[in-house]
C-alpha cells in the first residue's frame, strides 16, 4: 500500500483529466444539449463559443431549474441514475427555459491548468462545490476534465499501487 499521500502529491491534472470530452456549443438548442448528456451518461458538459474557446458549462441541473433554485436541488438531481436523468430532463421541457445553451450555462467557470497538482485540483472543486473543473492550456484551449469520479478513480488507483521496493 505505501504512501497514498506521496503518490497523490505527485499527480497532476494532466495525469487525471478525461481526454474525451463531451463539448456543447453555446448555439445548440437546449433539448438537443439535453439528450446528448442522457445518451452520454454525463451530468454536465464545457461550451465553447464560435472561436472554440471555453465561454461556460453546461448541466442538468442548469437545464432544469430556475437559476435562484439552482444550489437548493442540485445534490438530489445529480445522482448517477438515468431514472433521475430522464425526470430532470423532463423538469427542463416543463419549465420556461430559453432555446438555447448560451441561454442556461453556467458561464463562472473555475479552470486549471495541465501542471495543477491534482490534490490542488480536489481542493478547488471541494471548496468551489464544483464537481467538474475543465483543464485549458497556455492558450486557454480545453485539453480535458476533470470530475469528481476522475479524483476518486486516481485515489483508489494511488491507494492499490504496490510500493515500489516491492513487499517487506
Amino acid at each position: 500500500m505505501g504512501d497514498i499521500g506521496a503518490r497523490l502529491r505527485n499527480l497532476t491534472a494532466n495525469d487525471v483529466m478525461s481526454q474525451r470530452v463531451v463539448i456543447l456549443n453555446e448555439e445548440m438548442a437546449l433539448d438537443d444539449a439535453g439528450l446528448l448528456l442522457l445518451e452520454q451518461k454525463i451530468s454536465g458538459a464545457p461550451v465553447v463559443n464560435e472561436e472554440g474557446e471555453l465561454s461556460g458549462v453546461l448541466s442538468l441541473t442548469d437545464l432544469a431549474l430556475p437559476r435562484h433554485e439552482h444550489h437548493e436541488t442540485q445534490r438530489v438531481l445529480l445522482q448517477e441514475d438515468p431514472e433521475t436523468h430522464t425526470a430532470v430532463l423532463g423538469k427542463a421541457r416543463e419549465v420556461s427555459t430559453p432555446d438555447l445553451v448560451r441561454d442556461r450555462m453556467s458561464r463562472k467557470v473555475i479552470s486549471v491548468s495541465p501542471s495543477t497538482p491534482v490534490v490542488e485540483v480536489a481542493r478547488i472543486m471541494c471548496e468551489g462545490h464544483w464537481h467538474r473543473v475543465p483543464v485549458l492550456n497556455e492558450e486557454r484551449k480545453l485539453m480535458g476534465m476533470i470530475s469528481t469520479m476522475d479524483l476518486l478513480a486516481a485515489l483508489v488507483q494511488a491507494y492499490d499501487e504496490p510500493d515500489e521496493a516491492g513487499p517487506s
